[in-house]
């Protein structure tokens, strides 16, 4: 009984730090599209008022 108890919370345990891991690579590849898209919202902006002057 004890060993299935461990067993249990070793995979509760298992099934978290891979959660975990996969939402900060999730939140990772989030923020670098958005900061790509700054980037070129950002050049594109440039560009169009370098063109107005």
């Amino acid at each position: 009984m004890v060993a299935m108890v461990k067993s249990v919370i070793s995979n509760a345990n298992a099934g978290y730090e891979q959660l975990t891991k996969t939402t900060k690579q999730a939140v990772q590849t989030m923020e670098a599209n958005v900061n790509s898209a700054t980037e070129q919202f950002t050049q594109a902006t440039e560009k169009a008022t370098r063109a107005k002057k």
